[in-house]
């Protein structure tokens, strides 16, 4: 069952008259009261249009980034590369320590 509304008009109709009603400028909806099919006829306020154009904006710019947060973002990846360079040179350093230590410790055990 379907619902055809064109300004404060509804009529129940089924699906072999919908096509009828679509050509006279209703638009159809389900029982759920969402749009099944609207009719070239039908027209939209003004208000309706920037609403629909707001919610698209909204949407395609969801979780976009200015170019300022980018560039924070940027600088702080380069901190921290910077920072890990210098963990992994420390790191390196201390094997070589190590080694030479354990090195050494088993020629004083000899």
């Amino acid at each position: 069952m379907y619902f055809a509304r064109k300004e404060n008009r509804e009529y129940k109709v089924d699906e072999a008259s919908k096509k009828t009603y679509l050509e006279k400028g209703f638009d159809i909806y389900n029982d759920k009261g969402e749009v099944v099919e609207r009719s070239p006829l039908s027209k939209i306020t003004v208000a309706e249009h920037e609403k629909k154009v707001a919610d698209a904006v909204a949407e395609a710019t969801k979780g976009a980034v200015s170019a300022e947060e980018l560039k924070a973002k940027d600088d702080a990846i380069a901190q921290l590369t910077e920072a890990n360079k210098a963990k992994d040179e420390a790191v390196a350093d201390l094997k070589a320590k190590l080694a030479k230590a354990e090195k050494e410790l088993k020629a004083a055990a000899k």
